[in-house]
């Protein structure tokens, strides 16, 4: 320091320098953007990713007390692998410049050092990582010459580096001196729990031993000499139980400033081309079960809804990803809107508020029970629904001239008929929206009422007596139901 404030150099830090380097790595932010360096792979990166790969890399790749591990997420198509693999390199730039690597990172003269891609499946580790990576290294005039590629690994032999081809078990990293590791589409990587002979007896999920594996390798190599590895966890969005999801909460509560995370939707890292659309609001409510588009005269109710549930949001989306939304909402709230959601995809009844919404109280239970076994009586309470009419017939209290329909959902003794009688009750006028166009429309529908559903269920040990069924529908002819 006070070499520093005398002349403003330091032959103490330049000494340390060339002690260190052989060549003193480019910053960061002049690196992404040299050809030489990298090709045309910074140019090509979206201006917000330049910025928060700067951010990643402020410190260096192999800093202490920078970021040791980073997690990309959200929606597909924003840039993760490439971004991921832009990150390898700038590992792999930093460590050859290392006059010694392995005297730097703590490790024996001639001991090599490895670069670990893991993904679902081998050939999904060498295609995207492996393959991302290789391409990169090609581009570069600052690389060439340097190593020899082959289908199993990139070698660079003078120094000791090496990248794997490729993995899908937490097993590539035993023996391996891991500094850098991408485990890609870890919220993907099977269901299920994997029992790991641990101490503790618990299982783990494959996506957690593989983090476990690379994580302690990475940390607890390096951390004793004073460096830093890094580990890449990329994945597109599931569910809220995803691996990267409880591994962000898990940061989160232990107050983990060493975890940098990025979690985007395609329009976030590149907002350029929908700044002169219209947008559109979805809400997504966990509470209500069911992600759903608003309307304008919905948003107010919405927000007052998110206001009262810390689960709940509302999000905009551009006028190009409209058919997606209106098509499959939950299914792009996940994929494009990069949110995390539990609810059960592709139902038939999208909003699930409808639901609850179309039970009447007041309307009585044509039966005794709700699931009937075929070989008991089934009480029916007629006097709930049928009355008599001006000419001293029997008619139904709802709808008396209504025609009734009926729909048996058949089975056997596995699983449970479906009984359902029903009839129009007439109609009204509802909004809808073009898929094609975002035009809103009305149009003309009818209103069912469900007059009684059943379930019906086998006796023990038997089948479920369709006769049983058939008769039930005689009953109610022969009581004046008007079924047809």
């Amino acid at each position: 320091m006070r070499e520093y404030a005398k002349s403003g150099r330091s032959a103490t830090v330049n000494a340390v320098t060339e002690f260190e380097w052989d060549e003193q790595p480019m910053p960061v932010d002049e690196w992404l953007l040299n050809t030489d360096m990298i090709g045309e792979t910074g140019q090509d990166m979206y201006p917000k990713l330049r910025e928060d790969f700067c951010e990643l890399f402020k410190y260096g790749a192999l800093s202490l007390g920078g970021y040791y591990e980073a997690v990309l997420t959200g929606a597909i198509g924003w840039g993760k692998d490439f971004f991921a693999t832009t990150c390898v390199v700038r590992m792999l730039y930093e460590i050859l410049c290392l006059k010694n690597p392995q005297h730097t990172l703590g490790l024996a003269q001639g001991e090599p050092i490895h670069i670990v891609p893991i993904s679902k499946t081998v050939a999904a580790a060498r295609r995207v990582v492996f393959g991302g990576v290789c391409k990169k290294l090609a581009l570069s005039k600052w690389f060439q010459g340097k190593y020899v590629e082959t289908m199993e690994e990139v070698r660079f032999k003078k120094k000791g580096v090496y990248i794997v081809g490729g993995a899908s078990q937490d097993a590539a990293a035993l023996g391996l001196n891991v500094i850098c590791a991408v485990v890609d589409e870890s919220n993907f990587m099977g269901e299920g729990k994997v029992t790991t002979g641990s101490a503790s007896g618990q299982a783990e999920d494959k996506a957690t031993m593989i983090y476990n594996a690379l994580a302690r390798r990475v940390k607890s190599r390096y951390k004793r000499h004073g460096v830093s590895g890094l580990v890449l966890l990329v994945s597109s969005k599931r569910s809220t139980d995803d691996f990267t999801e409880k591994r962000i909460r898990t940061a989160i509560k232990d107050d983990d400033s060493g975890l940098f995370v990025r979690d985007y939707a395609q329009w976030n890292v590149h907002p350029e081309p929908f700044a002169e659309q219209n947008w559109y609001k979805v809400l997504v409510s966990p509470k209500l079960g069911r992600s759903r588009l608003l309307e304008d005269h919905e948003v107010e109710e919405a927000e007052a809804l998110c206001a009262n549930d810390e689960h709940s949001l509302i999000f905009d989306f551009p006028e190009d990803f409209l058919p997606e939304f209106s098509n499959d909402i939950d299914g792009a709230v996940r994929d494009f809107g990069g949110i995390a959601t539990d609810f059960a995809g592709n139902l038939f009844i999208t909003n699930r508020t409808a639901i609850t919404n179309m039970f009447d109280e007041r309307r009585p239970h044509w039966f005794t029970t709700a699931e009937w076994r075929t070989d008991r009586v089934l009480g029916i309470r007629w006097k709930e629904f049928m009355d008599i009419g001006a000419h001293n017939e029997p008619v139904c209290t709802c709808c008396p001239n209504a025609n009734r329909h009926v729909h048996i959902d058949m089975s056997d003794n596995h699983c449970a008929t479906g009984f359902c009688i029903g009839h129009v009750a007439g109609s009204t006028t509802v909004l809808r929206r073009d898929r094609e166009t975002g035009e809103r429309l009305t149009e003309e529908a009818v209103i069912i009422h469900i007059d009684a559903i059943l379930r019906v269920v086998a006796p023990d040990g038997g089948n479920v007596d369709h006769g049983e069924v058939r008769a039930l529908v005689y009953r109610l002819q022969q009581r004046g139901v008007p079924i047809r």
